[in-house]
């Protein structure tokens, strides 16, 4: 199992090296994969998993041409991206907030960021599908 997940991770660092590429759904599942990471870091009381996991999410491309261009073409507005930025930028602030949290032992209040970064998620995901 520890391979695996070095592997998955040596596999994501290299697919960070040209960032600039990376298509929405590469994004995601880096940030699927980060999320599972702080999660089971949380779980394990493994303060490196957390770590890694926040730092990669506080630090995530934007996907290749930008979030409207996968956007449906009628919700391609410009306050639109602007919302879309605004949640990005919550879910990088909170992981920021994990990650130091967690370097300075203070995890209670790292969990409580936790949550408000996959609420923060979850927004950005019912607002790009118009739910």
């Amino acid at each position: 199992m520890k391979k695996f997940i070095a592997f998955t991770f040596l596999l994501f660092s290299l697919s960070f090296a040209g960032e600039e590429k990376m298509t929405l759904p590469e994004v995601m599942k880096t940030l699927e994969l980060s999320t599972i990471k702080i999660l089971k870091g949380f779980m394990w009381d493994n303060d490196k998993w957390i770590i890694e996991g926040a730092h990669t999410i506080a630090n995530h491309p934007v996907p290749q041409g930008g979030m409207l261009k996968y956007v449906r073409p009628e919700r391609r507005t410009e306050a639109f991206k602007k919302y879309l930025e605004r949640l990005d930028r919550l879910v990088k602030e909170a992981a920021q907030d994990i990650e130091i949290l967690t370097k300075n032992n203070k995890k209670s209040l790292a969990a409580d960021r936790f949550n408000d970064m996959l609420k923060a998620c979850n927004s950005c995901h019912a607002v790009f599908r118009g739910w």
